[in-house]
């Protein structure tokens, strides 16, 4: 088939550069010509085209060269063409798994498939899935492929080696070898220096082997979460894992979370470790104190009875670092001087103001004029006040939603929404979504509330 298009449809597709098919007039949908040229150049196009033109052997292979998953809209006996699935597969190698059946068993359209992606494997036959050739090529072409492969063949040390070695993929080799290969140190030190997270997957006898940990290391800190207990314990792992990922702290022993060297050695690299330190030292004022000293953050971590320490508090909060608020005690967040730093700062948190505070119209004004959302804490009372509602919907007009039942019955609010937000419609009343009057107000000022 040649394609031949009218003036029209040409036009059409130049226009929308192959592009939304589904917009397409039904008509060119239905025209095997259409379909033909729209689905050589975009091959999704497919599962748009007329159902009947689906099983066209010249359309299905335009696409499928397209874009090889197309062939998933292809209709049944066309997946059945061996022609059209290698030209598939050789575009899209895990387009195997909408081939037949007979196809998923075929040497050469599997073959081509897992050089495109050595994932597809997932798709073979079970004997090409136990075919040393087939596996050997697909785990070339990414380790991803490794878990596919026969059980037999998930422990021929030869394909667990060539997996290691390649670069494309992802997910593990060990996890699905045998425990005789994750005893085997060459295997898994070749593993861990692909992947430090391997580790997990050796033997407890080469999890307690120094070589394979510093080589695990070396790729990534965290692995020293697998190694044997002894390597937790040790004063010179902690400094090499420390310096590069504090928050390898929750890892180790308990004597290296309760020392402060390697404590203060984890907070420096990041803040987040401090949570893992021993609760004697998260608990210890002087070390606390030094830490928020140097960062802020620190203080989340602390235990409560330092958190709700005004001293320690007032260290790490201020005008410029308003977030532990909502870490301290109910008598800080009490406290009108601080809460109004905080909302002033951030008006979301007036979530964590104290109840009495948020009746409070000064705080929730403050709040809502930052975060007009952060009505939704605002006490009832305030809810149901014009000022303060018309000061939240001017920052966000879907804060209409946590304005009282009377007030979103209020033509001047929901209009004031509506001009910030047409969203903020929905959270009318029904009688305000239902009045043509109101309705046409809001068409003559130009909101389209319907078409949010």
């Amino acid at each position: 088939m040649k394609s031949k298009l009218t003036l029209e449809q040409r036009t059409w597709l130049q226009n929308n550069d192959y592009h939304s098919p589904e917009e397409a007039p039904v008509e060119y949908l239905k025209d095997p010509n259409f379909a033909l040229e729209i689905c050589s150049k975009n091959g999704n196009a497919l599962q748009h085209i007329d159902f009947h033109l689906r099983g066209n052997e010249e359309i299905v292979h335009a696409a499928v060269k397209a874009d090889g998953s197309s062939l998933e809209y292809a209709d049944y006996p066309v997946r059945k063409k061996r022609d059209i699935i290698i030209s598939a597969v050789k575009s899209n190698g895990n387009a195997l798994r909408y081939a037949h059946e007979l196809l998923r068993d075929d040497d050469e359209v599997v073959m081509h498939a897992v050089k495109q992606d050595g994932s597809s494997l997932e798709y073979a036959s079970e004997r090409l899935r136990a075919d040393e050739k087939t596996v050997k090529a697909a785990v070339s072409q990414s380790k991803s492929a490794f878990r596919y492969a026969s059980e037999q063949l998930r422990h021929n040390r030869d394909i667990v080696m060539i997996a290691l070695q390649c670069e494309e993929g992802w997910g593990t080799v060990l996890e699905y070898t045998s425990d005789e290969l994750r005893n085997d140190k060459s295997i898994v030190m070749a593993a861990v220096k692909r992947s430090g997270s391997e580790l997990q997957y050796a033997s407890d006898k080469l999890k307690d082997d120094e070589e394979v940990l510093m080589a695990a290391l070396e790729e990534s800190k965290d692995a020293i979460s697998y190694a044997s207990n002894r390597f937790k314990d040790m004063d010179n792992i902690a400094e090499l894992v420390l310096g590069n990922s504090g928050s390898s702290l929750q890892y180790l022993s308990h004597r290296i979370r309760n020392t402060r060297k390697f404590v203060e050695m984890a907070v420096k690299e990041s803040t987040y470790s401090f949570q893992y330190a021993s609760e004697n030292l998260r608990d210890n004022e002087e070390l606390v104190r030094a830490l928020i000293a140097a960062e802020a953050g620190v203080y989340e971590y602390a235990t409560e009875r330092l958190r709700y320490n005004l001293d320690v508090f007032k260290l790490a909060f201020n005008e410029d670092n308003t977030g532990n608020f909502q870490y301290a005690s109910e008598a800080i967040r009490a406290n009108h001087e601080f809460a109004s730093m905080a909302v002033n700062s951030n008006g979301y948190s007036l979530q964590h103001v104290d109840p009495e505070l948020r009746a409070n119209e000064e705080i929730v004004i403050q709040a809502v004029f930052n975060y007009g959302n952060s009505l939704e804490y605002a006490s009832a009372a305030l809810r149901s006040k014009k000022e303060v509602v018309m000061t939240a919907i001017n920052n966000s007009g879907r804060a209409l939603q946590y304005a009282s039942a009377e007030l979103k019955d209020d033509e001047e609010v929901v209009m004031t929404a509506v001009k910030q937000d047409v969203g903020a419609f929905r959270f009318a009343s029904k009688r305000l979504r239902m009045s043509k009057e109101f309705i046409g107000k809001l068409i003559d000022a130009d909101l389209d509330v319907f078409n949010d």
